[in-house]
């Protein structure tokens, strides 16, 4: 059988997870039983975890619906499945994608405010450059760092500082048409 696959969806962050919902949509033709033309369409919704260590997505659960039509028996074929996570189903990811990325900083202070650059990389080598600014307040000793990149991403940090080192404590944003809410 010959059709075309559209898949649309998101990728968003829940708490340290990173979960992927998707839509597949297919049509097409094709011959079954040896000689009888049929038509096709086919739409599989699925959530999905991203298990970035073990290289697949684990589906959690979605549906499946596929009308098949019979030309020469004038025969519609309608079936449609519940997807559960106990059924255990994995998808495997390309090698490269891991859900990990990085970010280099580089800030310079002037009094209590911020300013500076960061780059953002994937494990899929996908990169965003990014102007920081910020600022320090003493009463919390936490700085709040505001990150716009060229192509319209932004991202929100909320950093504690101890002595010379900075811990995040929040991000919030979007990056890479992905949204971004990480709490430690």
């Amino acid at each position: 059988m010959n059709g075309k696959l559209t898949v649309t969806g998101a990728v968003k962050s829940a708490g340290k997870a990173t979960v992927v919902s998707m839509t597949l949509l297919s049509s097409g033709s094709g011959t079954a039983f040896s000689t009888d033309r049929i038509t096709f369409t086919g739409t599989m919704k699925l959530n999905a975890d991203v298990d970035g260590s073990n290289g697949v997505l684990a589906i959690t659960d979605g549906s499946v619906a596929i009308k098949i039509k019979d030309a020469a028996r004038h025969k519609l074929i309608t079936e449609t499945m519940k997807i559960k996570s106990s059924n255990g189903y994995l998808l495997p990811l390309p090698k490269d994608v891991t859900g990990d990325w990085d970010m280099v900083m580089a800030l310079a202070l002037n009094g209590i405010k911020y300013t500076g650059t960061t780059t953002v990389s994937t494990s899929t080598s996908a990169k965003e450059a990014f102007k920081v600014t910020g600022s320090y307040t003493a009463k919390t000793n936490t700085t709040t760092l505001a990150l716009k990149g060229v192509s319209g991403n932004c991202l929100n940090m909320n950093v504690s500082i101890s002595g010379t080192d900075m811990a995040v404590d929040s991000i919030k944003g979007k990056l890479f048409g992905q949204s971004i809410t990480y709490k430690p």
